[in-house]
């Protein structure tokens, strides 16, 4: 199984023109690809896997006002509208493991943990 890393910020993936020949897995947004491209995905065959970025917080984000005042940190330096987050806090810990199971899981996509960032 080939895996291919398809991300970029306000594309949405095409299942007509983004498949690549032999690749079966591709990682997605968890937040910007709607649930009937996951699904025309997998009635390709194809497997979506969904990131999110577990580091840092994004002002985009549909659960952006769940996270605690105080575990947002610094703006992260050229990344406009995105801070970094203390993972130490129990409220981001449980906010994204709502996303784990929740934003990915209801639009049909396994839910990964992208971050390791510094605080």
């Amino acid at each position: 199984m080939h895996a291919h890393v398809t991300h970029c910020r306000g594309k949405t993936f095409n299942t007509n023109t983004d498949v690549i020949s032999g690749v079966s897995v591709y990682v997605i947004d968890c937040w910007e690809t709607p649930a009937s491209t996951v699904a025309a995905m997998k009635a390709k065959g194809l497997f979506p896997v969904g990131y999110f970025s577990a580091g840092s917080w994004e002002n985009w984000r549909a659960d952006k006002a769940a996270f605690p005042t105080v575990a947002l940190g610094k703006a992260l330096d050229g990344w406009a509208g995105e801070k970094w987050l203390d993972v130490r806090n129990s409220g981001v810990r449980t906010v994204m493991t709502a996303v784990s199971g929740g934003a990915g899981a209801q639009a049909g996509v396994f839910a990964s943990w992208q971050g390791g960032r510094p605080w």
